[in-house]
């Protein structure tokens, strides 16, 4: 029987919390009952207060996360290989990409909001 995983990346976007486990997502749950099945160190986001257009460009046109890519690297679509990202790096749909480039996209965001799980709980940048 396999062990249950923990989540790795928890985040808000504009229906609500979700949560992302290997390349498995979570949908309706309530940000503390994430939390608690959320490794230490673990990636949260809230787009709460990011304007609604920008954010659905990012979520429709941008990239998918893949939380099993090696830091600092993309899948682009056409391509059947993992490759480091580019300084100049264009990211399209369907195009996977690291989670820590993931987390360096949503920073660019004005009003995204980004803290990590310590001890069980959010503590907020």
């Amino acid at each position: 029987m396999r062990q249950k995983e923990n989540y790795v990346m928890i985040g808000r976007g504009k229906a609500g919390w979700h949560a992302q486990v290997a390349n498995i997502s979570s949908s309706g749950g309530s940000l503390e009952k994430y939390v608690s099945e959320a490794i230490e160190n673990c990636l949260v986001y809230d787009a709460d207060l990011v304007d609604y257009d920008t954010f659905w460009d990012i979520v429709v046109k941008g990239p998918m996360v893949d939380t099993n890519l090696p830091e600092k690297t993309v899948k682009k679509f056409i391509e059947n290989e993992t490759r480091l990202v580019t300084d100049q790096e264009q990211f399209r749909a369907f195009d996977y990409v690291s989670l820590d480039v993931y987390e360096t996209i949503l920073r660019q965001l004005p009003g995204m909001r980004i803290g990590r799980v310590n001890h069980g709980q959010v503590t907020w940048e």
